[in-house]
């Protein structure tokens, strides 16, 4: 619950971030400050960073063996990087792009249940058990997209994005909420700590992303760099990280991750 409301206090800021920036855009536009259309090919770099939306309920993800009746969707913060290359064609006011980078997603899912455990006399005592499961992806991206200039510092785009999954990896334990006076067998309130990296996902997977750019600043007669932009993204998946029909622990997996982020591009 906290990661989502986290998510949703982000979303928020970057929305009321956007109109802010619309606004900024048509005073410049008026105030005849609004930069000429592109005719020569751009390259950039860009840094990000937002909220991943990781929807989906299980049991467990291969290979991690707990003793979780269920897990529903959670959230976590992103951070990445990228290179594109952006082509203007009818007169400038398209933008044909390909981008090559890197994004860094993790989230933490969270249930209880309710256990017999030894609680030091001859009876056992129910108790309140927290299972946390946190899990990260590391991904390649690979996206091509065009992008449409709606004013003259300001884009709305649409991309392909292919991700591959570098490495996916987990972290799992099991602790007592309740009651606070007794502990597991190994005589501590927490057990089941194991971490490793997670399989039998889908190495490649997609999704189509809306993004809108605003540039801040653009100079053609500077050497190093000739423009930064304000870039805004939005990732909705059309293929999942685990297959409907993938089986665990008698169980199946539906897994998609979804993200919004924005960030800083620099032009070169």
């Amino acid at each position: 619950m906290k990661q989502q409301c986290e998510g949703i206090f982000l979303t928020k800021s970057i929305v009321a971030g956007l109109m802010f920036v619309s606004m900024f855009v048509s005073v410049r536009a008026q105030d005849g400050g609004a930069v000429g259309t592109k005719v020569k090919p751009e390259v950039s770099a860009s840094i990000t960073a937002g909220y991943g939306f990781h929807d989906g309920t299980f049991r467990s993800l291969p290979p991690v063996e707990n003793c979780c009746t269920g897990y529903e969707s959670s959230g976590g913060f992103s951070t990445g990087g990228h290179v594109s290359l952006a082509i203007p064609v009818a007169n400038g006011a398209l933008l044909l792009g390909t981008k090559f980078g890197y994004q860094y997603f993790n989230a933490a899912f969270s249930a209880t249940t309710v256990e017999k455990v030894y609680g030091g006399s001859v009876a056992s005592v129910d108790a309140r058990i927290r299972h946390d499961l946190d899990v990260s992806w590391n991904m390649a991206v690979i996206g091509v997209g065009a992008e449409y200039a709606i004013m003259k510092q300001l884009w709305l785009g649409l991309w392909l994005d292919g991700f591959y999954v570098i490495r996916a990896g987990y972290e799992q334990r099991e602790t007592i909420e309740s009651p606070a006076n007794i502990v597991f067998e190994n005589g501590a309130t927490t057990r089941d700590v194991h971490s490793g990296k997670l399989a039998d996902y889908n190495s490649i997977t997609g999704g189509v992303a809306g993004q809108i750019r605003y540039r801040l600043f653009d100079r053609e007669d500077i050497g190093t760099f000739t423009g930064i932009d304000l870039v805004c993204r939005y990732m909705v998946p059309f293929t999942s990280l685990y297959q409907h029909d993938t089986q665990w622990r008698e169980s199946s997996i539906d897994y998609k991750l979804r993200y919004i982020v924005g960030g800083v591009s620099v032009t070169f």
